[in-house]
């Protein structure tokens, strides 16, 4: 069987493809109706900190941030576009999202599992 070898640019997008698959599964699995929490700011910093996290190269984490965000929600108005980005630098500039340590993240998954 014949095995790809990806460039670096390609592997970046198909890094960035599971990125956004993961987070929208999992947001999907927590909440039964994901437009009751649309708009919502501990929504866009809960994505944020996982990007934050997760992406390790220099990318354009915003840029990835309203790709997630767009496939959760479908029809993102331009004014929603704008406020979304406007949030996403506010939280940036006040130091609202930083990647999680792995012991942070061992703690939120034994809450999930107690909290479900």
């Amino acid at each position: 069987m014949l095995k790809l070898e990806l460039s670096s640019k390609l592997k970046s997008i198909s890094t960035r493809s599971e990125l956004v698959k993961s987070i929208k599964e999992q947001l999907t699995d927590y909440f039964d109706n994901l437009e009751e929490v649309r708009g919502s700011i501990s929504l866009i910093t809960e994505i944020c900190i996982a990007i934050e996290t997760m992406v390790k190269t220099k990318q354009n984490k915003k840029e990835i941030f309203m790709t997630i965000y767009g496939s959760l929600f479908d029809n993102l108005s331009e004014i929603e576009k704008v406020y979304l980005s406007e949030i996403v630098d506010y939280l940036c500039e006040n130091g609202s999202v930083y990647p999680r340590t792995k012991f942070k993240r061992f703690l939120k998954s034994v809450f999930s599992i107690f909290h479900k």
